[in-house]
């Protein structure tokens, strides 16, 4: 974190998990004073990020292809029972939990392996 007297950041250097559509663009379609909607009109996602909030939501209202990716090496992916519930663990440490409202077919290369309707829930 970069703390100056007229401004404060926090540098981004390496993503550690990335969700991928297939859209090129996206638009502002709501915001306030803790929150920015953001919606990607050609993949049919909605993200609300909230500040503060410890999880990114993503929401497909059709069907979508998505993949997940990132620049670790995946040591496990661990799927609940109902495929809702995923714990990915990294080898830099990082255990990622990836929470679903639907079955989502995740493989072993974070690809989603058929089309998703849903809610998407992705905590650090």
């Amino acid at each position: 974190m970069v703390a100056e007297p007229h401004y404060i950041y926090q540098a981004f250097v390496v993503p550690d998990l990335t969700v991928r559509i297939s859209s090129d663009k996206h638009v502002v379609s709501r915001f306030d004073d803790l929150s920015v909607t953001l919606d990607f009109p050609s993949a049919a996602m909605t993200v609300p990020l909230v500040r503060g909030c410890p999880y990114v939501t993503f929401i497909f209202s059709h069907s979508s292809n998505l993949r997940f990716s990132t620049t670790h090496t995946l040591q496990k992916l661990l799927p609940n029972g109902d495929c809702t519930k995923h714990k990915l663990i990294f080898k830099n440490g990082q255990t990622w939990l990836l929470y679903s409202s639907e079955p989502l077919a995740l493989s072993q290369n974070l690809r989603v392996s058929c089309a998703f309707k849903g809610v998407i829930r992705v905590a650090l």
